[in-house]
């Protein structure tokens, strides 16, 4: 189990900006305004993913994650479709493992 302590400091800011993003997104109907809504959001969560990344111990495995966790595209967000779900349950679990696939730790 990790202890996450720099994501934890985090929390607050990641969580203002998942609302600021919901509220610009939420009658938005236009691309423009999602790719600008996404950008700001991504800035918070590019900080987590370092975060996650000083927290980590084994640092190739931390670097593949956040290889992973990249936004693939204008519109996408950092971590996948509910990147604050996720951060959440690495704090909940005290561990990472990529989406979609089974939690690993357990076989270190």
């Amino acid at each position: 189990m990790t202890d996450f302590t720099h994501l934890q400091a985090m929390l607050p800011a990641i969580e203002a900006a998942e609302m600021k993003f919901d509220t610009r997104t939420r009658d938005a109907y236009d691309d423009a305004t999602t790719i600008a809504a996404t950008a700001d959001f991504n800035k918070v969560l590019e900080q987590a993913a370092l975060a996650i990344h000083s927290d980590l111990e084994n640092r190739t495995l931390a670097d593949q994650y956040v290889k992973d966790w990249r936004p693939k595209s204008e519109m996408d967000t950092w971590f996948g479709p509910e990147p604050v779900k996720f951060i959440l349950h690495i704090l909940r679990d005290g561990a990472v493992h990529r989406q979609g696939l089974p939690d690993e730790s357990v076989n270190r």
